[in-house]
């Protein structure tokens, strides 16, 4: 053929694939595009979806720091929840048989008779005051007077090395129960106890 077809051949077939390159470069721009704006819109590690929530997804615990809403089946369960569920009650309840229950051993140690109206005394004090009234003193007026106080208490020990505000207060308790609960609360209200345990049994 001439060369002006050849040339006019050549020329038309690199405009076609220029034209087809173009065309390839823009399908696969828009390509980026699209997944870009689909990896903004929805959420990453789709594929690493589970059946089961994840700890983090899981809701913290009901509760107001002292007492926690847990769930439980059966009546083991019940039970080896309900310190966690009614801790006021608990307190009571350990409070009174460990009281009466150290009494107990201490007479027994002592090689005579179980005298039940002293032990009864104890009970009485027990359940009272160890169980009922330092409940008010630790929880209730404590809480008031040492705002982070149960906070500080539920947080690991790395994060209490860390909290200075906690620390603080952990201070402050330690203070108010050892100058001003015991000497002027605790250790009355023991010896009224104690005098009328003796004047019972001198009586």
């Amino acid at each position: 053929p001439p060369a002006p077809a050849i040339f006019s051949s050549l020329a038309r077939a690199g405009l076609e694939g220029a034209a087809r390159s173009a065309a390839m470069l823009r399908s696969a721009v828009l390509a980026r595009a699209g997944f870009a704006r689909q990896s903004i819109t929805q959420p990453r590690f789709r594929t690493f979806r589970t059946s089961r929530p994840s700890q983090a997804a899981e809701a913290a615990p009901k509760g107001d720091g002292i007492s926690v809403e847990v769930a439980y089946s059966g009546v083991w369960g019940q039970i080896t929840t309900f310190p966690k569920r009614r801790p006021f009650l608990t307190n009571i309840f350990v409070a009174t048989v460990k009281t009466s229950f150290a009494d107990f051993i201490v007479q027994k140690a002592e090689g005579h008779d179980i005298d039940w109206k002293r032990n009864a005394v104890f009970t009485a004090f027990g359940f009272a005051y160890l169980g009922v009234a330092q409940w008010f003193i630790y929880v209730s007026l404590f809480t008031r007077l040492c705002p982070n106080a149960i906070r500080f208490s539920n947080l690991s020990w790395a994060e209490k090395l860390k909290d200075r505000a906690g620390q603080i207060d952990l201070l402050k308790q330690t203070a108010y129960d050892n100058f001003i609960h015991y000497t002027f609360v605790y250790y009355p209200v023991f010896y009224m106890f104690k005098e009328a345990i003796q004047a019972g049994g001198a009586g």
